[in-house]
């Protein structure tokens, strides 16, 4: 068999198990053991950060919120959350922080510039000061 045929497989096999139990009572504790091991493979995940994501699970249909500073960790959340047993589909609504523009951090490279090239001068204008005060005292 192939991968994909096994996947198939292994997801018609949950389909089964879960419409078998949709009567029973076990499947809101079957949902909070899903929305668990969710928030459990995010915490321990190292393309994560800790409790920046928060998965809530209805009907074997996960919603990911939050917020992270990277495209790469907005998907390695969506990654993760698939992986999990029970789970059939994964909305990612994470959110990327809004980080500083180029034109913003020129702006602040050429502020630290200024800044150090002025205190460059202040310490050359002291060391000569030094200079000149040896000089006369000789």
């Amino acid at each position: 068999m192939t991968n994909t045929t096994l996947n198939q497989r292994d997801h018609l096999i949950q389909e089964d198990v879960m419409e078998g139990l949709a009567g029973a009572p076990q499947v809101k504790d079957a949902q909070v053991g899903v929305t668990e091991a969710i928030q459990h493979v995010l915490d321990w995940s190292t393309d994560v950060p800790k409790c920046a994501v928060q998965a809530e699970v209805r009907a074997r249909a996960v919603v990911l919120t939050g917020e992270v500073e990277w495209n790469y960790q907005r998907k390695a959340a969506k990654r993760l959350a698939r992986g999990v047993i029970g789970v059939l589909d994964v909305d990612n609504r994470v959110v990327l922080t809004a980080r500083v523009s180029g034109q913003e951090t020129t702006q602040l490279i050429k502020d630290v510039l200024i800044r150090r090239s002025g205190r460059t001068h202040q310490v050359q204008a002291q060391h000569e000061q030094r200079r000149t005060v040896q000089v006369d005292q000789v």
